[in-house]
């Protein structure tokens, strides 16, 4: 849906494909390594950026979850953050599966509509699809069954997938996917 939102303003001609992190964040952008200065638009949407897979890495997380203050702040935060880690491999060069570079595009988003990534979510996308049920945060307790529910791998007794109906995404990260609506809303996003 991140990914969708960035399509609309690249249509609404205040975002380009090659438009780059450099472009988009100059205020910080000497504060970024300089490998990530160049990176565009487009190798964030593909997960060509250089940006190493964060999905597994608890000190990120950590970090991500002990963000304080407005939520467009800690977004920044966030992008600062991203924007020091070693890269996977040179921008351009390689896939690599990253959250964290949609979360930074969640932050382009709000950097050029001035208007939070949550907000752009509900009026460009829930609103015109009447995604009623849409919205943010952990999905069904699993005492509906209008949602899918929410889900981790637990080790003990033995591995196995269990649900869960707490997020742990942390709230800056959400554009990454912490977006919980129902089957039906879902096909109509589809």
């Amino acid at each position: 849906m991140t990914a969708t939102l960035i399509g609309m303003l690249v249509d609404r001609g205040l975002l380009r494909w090659e438009t780059t992190l450099a472009d988009i964040f100059p205020d910080v952008a000497q504060g970024f390594r300089a490998e990530y200065r160049m990176v565009t638009v487009d190798q964030l949407l593909h997960h060509r950026s250089g940006l190493p897979d964060d999905r597994e890495d608890s000190v990120i997380y950590r970090r991500l979850l002990n963000l304080r203050g407005p939520l467009a702040g800690q977004r920044m935060d966030l992008v600062a953050i991203g924007m020091q880690l070693e890269p996977s491999a040179a921008p351009g060069t390689q896939t690599n599966y990253s959250n964290m570079g949609y979360s930074i595009l969640g932050a382009i988003v709000e950097r050029v509509t001035g208007v939070s990534w949550e907000e752009n979510m509900r009026r460009s996308l829930f609103e015109p699809l009447g995604m009623d049920s849409a919205g943010f945060g952990s999905p069904s307790s699993g005492q509906s069954l209008k949602q899918p529910w929410g889900h981790r791998i637990t080790s003990f007794p033995f591995p196995r997938l269990v649900s869960d109906s707490e997020t742990s995404q942390p709230p800056a990260a959400s554009p990454s996917g912490n977006v919980s609506l129902t089957l039906e809303d879902w096909a109509k996003y589809g």
